[in-house]
């Protein structure tokens, strides 16, 4: 069996659309009109922060003790058990450094997050194994520190083929005039945020239009009149939420019609 490989989407310009309120209130009113739990990890210093003794801070994903994602999967594990969640149905927002950490979770907790929202991240994580984790696919070690005061090393490998899978979670918007210069970084193009989102989105959807059988696919959302401001953008974020969750086709499904193409 055969499937025409669906084109990559141009990036969509949207008006300005902007929140008069504070940035958590509208994640509340949106958990509460569908039934959602919010779960807001905080990453502190001591246990999360960067050093070049024990850790690389929470954006490489390596805590002091542990590895962030690990951390994060157990505050949601610990939900879905005290009030009864179902598995596998969690959703990523993320707007600035948040949005780098979202987009990585959902790589490397492949099975766990349904969809992903990002707005205005400055960095991403590539499908390039030349370029070391976080912002390729590269294996990094690190050292973590074991309650009994031992130093265990341990390696961090991101698998390109869940990249080629997990990319079509993550939906990025952007600012239009977000041109703001930034620092360059390993495995980036483009010096603004606009150009690296377009960059970004450009090259997952071309793995995964490599490797998959029905490929998954990004979007970009360009939005006219907005800049360096993530919060302008949350109610355009919110609308991807609930166009998804009133439209979504499970991902366990999509995953059956894929292993159903590739004859595993």
């Amino acid at each position: 069996n055969t499937v025409s490989a669906p084109s990559i989407p141009s990036p969509k310009l949207s008006q300005h659309w902007h929140s008069s309120k504070g940035p958590r209130q509208p994640w509340i009113d949106f958990a509460e009109e569908f039934n959602l739990a919010v779960i807001a990890p905080v990453f502190d210093q001591e246990r999360f922060g960067a050093g070049q003794d024990r850790g690389a801070g929470y954006l490489s994903f390596i805590g002091r003790h542990e590895f962030v994602d690990s951390y994060v999967l157990r505050l949601v594990l610990s939900a879905q058990r005290s009030i009864d969640m179902p598995p596998n149905d969690v959703l990523v927002f993320g707007s600035g450094a948040g949005g780098e950490f979202a987009i990585r979770f959902a790589w490397v907790r492949s099975g766990l997050v349904e969809h992903a929202v990002v707005v205005s991240p400055d960095a991403y994580v590539f499908p390039d194994r030349s370029v070391a984790w976080p912002y390729g696919a590269g294996a990094v070690n690190a050292q973590v520190a074991l309650p009994d005061g031992d130093i265990e090393d341990r390696q961090l490998r991101a698998p390109l083929p869940l990249y080629a899978i997990r990319s079509g979670v993550a939906d990025v918007i952007v600012g239009v005039e977000d041109t703001r210069p930034l620092e360059p970084l390993p495995g980036h193009q483009g010096e603004s945020r606009v150009q690296r989102a377009v960059n970004w989105v450009a090259d997952v959807n071309a793995h995964s239009l490599e490797h998959m059988p029905r490929p998954f696919v990004a979007s970009l959302q360009l939005v006219a009149g907005v800049g360096d401001e993530p919060s302008h953008l949350i109610p355009l974020a919110q609308a991807n939420f609930r166009e998804w969750l009133e439209s979504a086709t499970p991902f366990e499904q999509l995953m059956e019609e894929v292993r159903a193409l590739s004859g595993n």
